[in-house]
């Protein structure tokens, strides 16, 4: 005999099943892929993934694995404050190189993927594209979007692309435009990325009070092309930025150029990047080009910002040049090179390889060995030094090299009280009694790697009685399996790594010398480096990535 099939409980428990799929938190390993309908584990579309996860959160860890070679996924993707997200309870999405774009053309939804409060989600390797002409921002953290990291991504837009709500990555108050009213993002870390195009590369902006935004990074990542800012950061604590490409090799319409600009930051660590060619397709252009541009800060006597081991060389364009300009912004400027060596520029206009102007005389304001190399053309007055400063700054250590052949040109100028033209005369009153002039320019290469600098202050200044403090060169960062320590000081130190809340996951007593610790254990993630000795300590930052 026949069994007959109740449709009508057939119907019930699918009903049941597909709801129960839906209605449970997430947690485990998950997928994205195109080419499958949403159901068990998969979801066909970042949409899909994004409703549920917004609505219901986390039970525990969540990996994503968009499916290879599926896509590209053309949506507009906004992921929100998630339920049950936590340092234990985060989200990886392991992009695998595929692409997720989107073409706005509305100015209330510019966006492609928007983080919208949203907490602990790690992005590998995904490549992210805004193609709206009028409003694109490929990517934006807004509404206190903390703790996230993105490594290994590509954030790109139109090569035409000129408008200030154009933007590969962006860090903002409002979802909208670049804004400083409300909280944005903390603790974000861009690692390994790459950004095209835009009016500007990157922005990290948000509350212009305090406790303003904290613990920004950027790191390792390549700016390119973009209309006038590689780099726009505002209200910033503890941000840095390190070993960045910053460069235009085909940008053919500009304003004036700003490769990394700073207005109000503090605790800045601006170290080991490299600008070079602004202007390499425009050359015959009069706007002003800016490698490291910083003006003031925030008023935070233990947040000191630090300028160092910068490469700025091949500007490239007939206006004036500023290699590296510091406006009332203390803090260290050290062992950066500066390179304005256009043979061919036919301007007046002026350069300058450092440009300092202070108006508080405090001696937090130390200048020391930086390289500053000059050999443009042109009727402009030349600058290798020029430090508009109080009497208490620090300037000292320096090295001088000024050949060019036409022009008024000066080694270094120095104005206080009174004026100093020249580094004899400014060793004459007493300062910058160690500078010393080049007797060989630098040869002319191809990239920032092959510049010479010397080994300069690390870790945190301590004692502003001892010049650089506690000195602890800690390698490499970003780091996956080993980390290593070299101490200045012939002493044991204790080390520990701390998660940002404060408890400490590692610890360890290392010898003098150059000493290791295994990180290989910990999550790819943001952490805390207290190192101490004796009665001083200090702290860095520390990444750890999975690659």
């Amino acid at each position: 005999m026949k069994t007959q099939v109740n449709l009508t409980s057939v119907f019930f428990c699918v009903f049941f099943l597909c709801y129960a799929f839906i209605r449970a938190q997430l947690s485990g390993t998950v997928s994205i892929n195109s080419a499958q309908p949403t159901a068990g584990s998969n979801y066909q579309s970042f949409n899909a993934l994004a409703t549920v996860i917004n609505s219901l959160g986390l039970s525990g860890p969540l990996t994503v694995n968009v499916a290879p070679s599926s896509g590209p996924y053309t949506e507009q993707v906004q992921f929100k404050q998630i339920p049950g997200a936590s340092a234990t309870n985060s989200i990886l999405i392991n992009g695998n190189n595929t692409t997720l774009a989107f073409t706005s053309t509305s100015s209330a939804a510019p966006w492609t993927l928007l983080m919208n409060g949203t907490d602990r989600m790690n992005i590998n390797n995904l490549n992210i594209h805004a193609l709206g002409l009028n409003y694109a921002l490929a990517c934006i953290l807004t509404a206190g979007a903390d703790y996230n990291i993105f490594t290994s991504c590509t954030f790109s837009l139109s090569p035409v692309a000129t408008g200030l709500s154009q933007i590969p990555f962006c860090i903002s108050s409002s979802s909208l435009n670049v804004s400083n009213g409300a909280n944005s993002a903390n603790y974000t870390q861009v690692l390994n990325c790459k950004m095209y195009n835009g009016y500007y590369n990157v922005v990290m902006a948000g509350l212009n009070a305090p406790p303003y935004q904290l613990g920004n990074g950027l790191y390792n990542c390549t700016l390119s092309d973009f209309y006038a800012y590689g780099l726009y950061s505002a209200f910033q604590v503890n941000s840095m930025i390190q070993y960045n490409s910053v460069e235009r090799p085909l940008r053919n319409t500009t304003s004036s150029c700003y490769a990394l600009a700073f207005y109000s930051n503090s605790g800045l660590r601006c170290e080991n990047n490299c600008v070079q060619n602004l202007f390499n397709a425009i050359p015959s252009t009069t706007h002003t080009a800016y490698g490291v541009y910083s003006n003031g800060d925030l008023g935070l006597p233990a947040a000191v910002s630090i300028y160092s081991n910068n490469v700025v060389r091949g500007l490239k364009n007939n206006g004036t040049q500023y290699g590296i300009c510091i406006l009332d912004s203390p803090g260290m400027i050290y062992g950066n090179s500066v390179i304005l060596d256009d043979p061919n520029a036919g301007t007046a206009n002026n350069c300058y390889g450092l440009y300092t102007y202070y108006t508080n005389n405090n001696d937090s304001i130390r200048i020391r060995y930086n390289k500053l190399f000059v050999t443009r053309s042109g009727t402009g007055v030349k600058y290798c030094g020029y430090y508009v400063t109080p009497t208490k700054c620090i300037i000292n250590n320096n090295s001088y090299y000024m050949m060019s052949s036409s022009g008024t040109t000066f080694t270094a100028y120095y104005w206080a009280s009174g004026s100093c033209a020249g580094l004899s005369q400014m060793q004459a009153a007493g300062i910058e009694q160690n500078g010393n002039l080049l007797t060989a320019n630098f040869p002319s290469q191809a990239t920032c790697a092959v510049v010479p600098t010397p080994t300069v202050v690390t870790g945190q200044i301590s004692n502003r009685n001892d010049e650089i403090g506690y000195r602890v060169q800690v390698f490499p960062n970003p780091a996956n399996d080993v980390l290593n320590f070299s101490f200045i000081q012939n002493a044991v130190h204790h080390i520990e790594v701390l998660q940002v809340d404060g408890s400490v996951l590692l610890s360890a007593i290392l010898e003098p010398g150059a000493s290791s610790l295994p990180v290989s254990e910990l999550k790819p993630g943001v952490y805390i480096i207290r190192y101490s000795e004796g009665n001083r300590s200090g702290f860095q930052r520390l990444l750890v990535s999975d690659q």
